[in-house]
């Protein structure tokens, strides 16, 4: 085995990984000597090479990721690159995806502090049974859907969360029910 790849993860992880084992066994059936590490574990990033794959808990720490991000690029190869990395904690660009004609879950995104009214918001759009979520999320974390824009509840949770930070909302998409969220996965300009 001649090279080493520290793959950047979470500790405790919020759920079990099946396929953490996976990976590592076929990672070594390839040559290539891999550790799974904890992102925010000072001791773990020396150099070498990187790649991330389940750090969900950076949410909670945004800043310190991005440090690390930045970090990390500046010590080895980062095989997810720095620019993409940072430009994707944030969930904006669900909005300049679209903006670029990318088919996207329609989204509004609710600054801090917003006034709005969840009940006007949705309406306009046409939506009554929405998502509401952190800009910046990983894992769900805080995210919510509400079967009814218009009710005193539905508010309530919108108020506090865009008290809280930058959020979006989405029109729940019925298709979740049937076969949940598909993550596409394009390797070297190939699907796999």
């Amino acid at each position: 085995m001649t090279a080493v790849l520290h793959i950047a993860t979470c500790r405790p992880l919020p759920e079990p990984d099946p396929d953490e084992a996976l990976l590592l066994t076929a990672l070594e059936a390839v040559g290539v000597e891999a550790r799974m590490v904890a992102w925010n574990d000072p001791d773990a990033w020396q150099g070498g090479d990187a790649l991330i794959r389940s750090t969900w808990d950076y949410v909670h720490h945004l800043d310190q990721f991005l440090k690390w991000i930045d970090r990390v690029a500046a010590l080895g190869r980062l095989w997810n690159p720095a620019p993409v990395l940072r430009r994707n904690v944030h969930k904006r660009y669900l909005l300049e995806l679209a903006a670029a004609g990318v088919a996207v879950t329609p989204t509004v995104l609710v600054p801090p502090g917003a006034t709005d009214s969840l009940r006007t918001l949705a309406a306009a759009r046409g939506w009554r049974d929405v998502v509401l979520k952190p800009a910046v999320g990983a894992g769900s974390f805080d995210t919510h859907r509400v079967r009814d824009a218009a009710t005193p509840e539905a508010q309530a949770l919108f108020a506090r969360l865009v008290v809280e930070r930058e959020s979006l909302v989405q029109p729940y998409l019925d298709s979740v029910d049937d076969h949940g969220e598909r993550a596409l996965v394009w390797i070297d300009g190939e699907f796999t």
